[in-house]
């Protein structure tokens, strides 16, 4: 199986298109989330099934997701993006 890589400048536009649509990307993938401010999303971690919504949390400037209680994101990775391709697979 090939992997396409996309650029850097792909991959920053990608991430603008995907953080206007967090909500409803995070419901196709069924992650819980409560709209902590204008500028934070807090969600329950599907990578460690965390219960506590202040234990991740995606920051909406950037799109960096955080998970503060098992540092998952430095297994998957810090961009939401990386989250996506996570619970897709």
């Amino acid at each position: 199986m090939k992997i396409n890589r996309v650029s850097e400048r792909t991959f920053t536009e990608y991430k603008k298109k995907a953080i206007l649509k967090i909500e409803s990307i995070l419901d196709a993938l069924d992650i819980p989330y409560i709209i902590k401010s204008q500028y934070m999303i807090n969600i329950l971690c599907p990578v460690h099934g965390s219960t506590d919504y202040s234990s991740s949390s995606i920051r909406l400037a950037d799109g960096m997701w955080t998970c503060w209680s098992r540092s998952c994101n430095q297994e998957v990775g810090r961009n939401f993006i990386h989250l996506i391709e996570y619970c897709g697979s």
